[in-house]
C-alpha cells in the first residue's frame, strides 16, 4: 500500500513538474491560428485575467482561455494588468500578448500595416495606437532636415517616402529610428524600381522636367483617387492628358484628394477649409485659391505628395495608358466612368447622381462633379 502511494505521488510531483515546464516554458511561445488581423481590445480598471481572459478569447485573440489564466496568474502579470485600450493581433504568442497586457514583462514585437495611400499623420495615428512610438514626435520627426538629408529627400517632409509594407516593429521605439525604417525601405525600393524603369524615368526627365519628387506626387494623387489596381494605369493616363495635352488648356489635374489634403495640413483654415469634415468636398472649397494644393485653381503638380504610394501607383504613373480620357467620376463599387468630352462627363454624372439617389451608390464616396 505504501509502495503504491509512492508511486502516485511520485507520478502526480512529476506530472505536476512536466505541466508548469509546459506552462512556463512551452505555452508562452505558443500562437494562435490567426492571420495577423489588428483586434484593439479595452481592459477595464480592477479586471480579473480570468475575465480578461475570457474576453480576450470572444475576442478570437486567443484559445483555451482557462490555460491563459493560469498562466497569467502563474507569472504574476495578474496583479500589473493595465487598463484602456490596447492594440494586439490575432496571430500574437501568448507570451507577446501578456507584454502588450502588463507591466514588467518586457517589449512585444509588433507587426504593423502600413497601407498604400496613407498620409504620415495617418501612419502616426497608427503608430500612437499601437504603442510603437507618439503620435506628435513622429509626425516632428518626418519634417527633420538632417534625417530628410541622410536619405537624400529634397523635401519638406517625409510624405510620399513613407513606403506601405508591414514593420516589425518594438513597442517604445525612438520616433526617428521608427522614421529611418521605413524611410530606408523606401530607398531600397525606388532604387531597384528606377532600375527596371530607367527609360520611363529618363523619358519624365526630358519631356516634362521630371524628378523622383514629382513623380512620387503624382503616383500620390493616383494612389487616393483609384481604390481598383486595374484602374491605376488609366487614371495616371487621364491626368497625364490634362498635364500635356492641348484639347486641355487650363493644366489643371482638377483632384479631389488634393484639396482635401490642404485643408488638412493648413495651419490656419480658410472659411472654405473650416467646414471640411474629413470627407465631402465642397464647391467653395474648390473655389478657394487660398489652399496651395487645390489642384482645381492651381495649373501643374501640387507642392508635394498627398499620400504615400504604393508600387503599383508608382508604375502607373512610369508606364499610364494611352487613351483619349480627360474626365472620370466615380461609377459602382469605387471604380470609375470615363469619358473624353464634358458634355460625355456631365451624363456620366448625372447618371451617378441618379443612382445616389436610388441609393445604388450609397457605399462610394461623392466624387465632384468637376473632374
Amino acid at each position: 500500500m505504501l509502495a503504491t502511494l509512492t508511486i502516485l505521488a511520485v507520478a502526480f510531483i512529476t506530472g505536476l513538474i512536466f505541466a508548469l515546464g509546459w506552462l512556463t516554458i512551452v505555452y508562452p511561445d505558443r500562437r494562435f491560428a490567426g492571420s495577423g488581423r489588428a483586434v484593439e481590445v479595452a481592459i477595464s480598471k480592477g479586471s480579473s485575467a480570468r475575465a480578461v481572459a475570457r474576453y480576450l478569447a470572444d475576442q478570437g485573440v486567443i484559445g483555451e482561455p482557462a490555460i491563459f489564466a493560469l498562466y497569467v496568474r502563474l507569472i504574476g502579470a495578474d496583479r500589473k494588468l493595465n487598463s484602456g485600450r490596447v492594440m494586439l493581433q490575432d496571430s500574437m504568442s501568448v507570451r507577446e500578448i501578456v507584454q502588450r497586457l502588463a507591466s514588467g514583462f518586457g517589449y512585444a514585437e509588433l507587426r504593423v500595416t502600413i497601407p498604400e495611400g496613407h498620409t504620415r499623420f495617418d501612419i502616426a495615428d497608427s503608430f500612437e495606437r499601437w504603442g510603437v512610438c507618439r503620435k506628435e514626435a513622429f509626425i516632428k520627426a518626418t519634417a527633420d532636415e538632417a534625417l530628410l538629408g541622410r536619405y537624400n529627400i529634397k523635401a519638406a517632409n517625409a510624405e510620399g517616402y513613407l513606403f506601405p509594407d508591414t514593420y516589425q516593429l518594438k513597442e517604445g521605439t525612438d520616433e526617428k529610428s521608427v522614421l529611418a525604417r521605413l524611410l530606408a525601405n523606401f530607398q531600397r525600393r525606388i532604387e531597384t524600381l528606377e532600375h527596371r524603369h530607367s527609360q520611363a524615368f529618363a523619358r519624365l526627365k526630358s519631356e516634362m522636367d521630371w524628378e523622383r519628387h514629382q513623380v512620387l506626387i503624382l503616383a500620390s494623387i493616383v494612389e487616393k483617387e483609384a481604390s481598383d489596381l486595374s484602374e491605376q494605369p488609366i487614371i495616371a493616363g487621364v491626368f497625364f492628358n490634362r498635364l500635356r495635352r492641348p484639347e486641355f488648356p487650363l493644366r489643371r489635374l482638377q483632384a479631389d484628394p488634393t484639396v482635401a489634403y490642404g485643408c488638412r495640413i493648413a495651419v490656419e483654415p480658410s472659411s472654405a477649409c473650416a467646414r471640411f469634415d474629413g470627407n465631402q468636398i465642397t464647391r467653395a472649397m474648390t473655389q478657394d485659391e487660398s489652399n496651395p494644393y487645390n489642384t482645381y485653381r492651381l495649373e501643374g503638380l501640387p507642392p508635394g505628395p498627398i499620400s504615400n504610394p504604393g508600387l503599383d501607383a508608382i508604375r502607373a504613373v512610369l508606364e499610364p495608358a494611352e487613351h483619349n480620357y480627360f474626365y472620370f467620376v466615380v461609377s459602382s463599387a469605387g471604380r470609375h466612368r470615363f469619358s473624353e468630352t464634358v458634355a460625355e462627363h456631365n451624363r456620366a454624372v448625372q447618371a451617378y447622381r441618379k443612382n445616389e439617389s436610388n441609393g445604388e451608390n450609397q457605399s462610394v464616396e461623392p466624387s465632384s462633379e468637376f473632374k
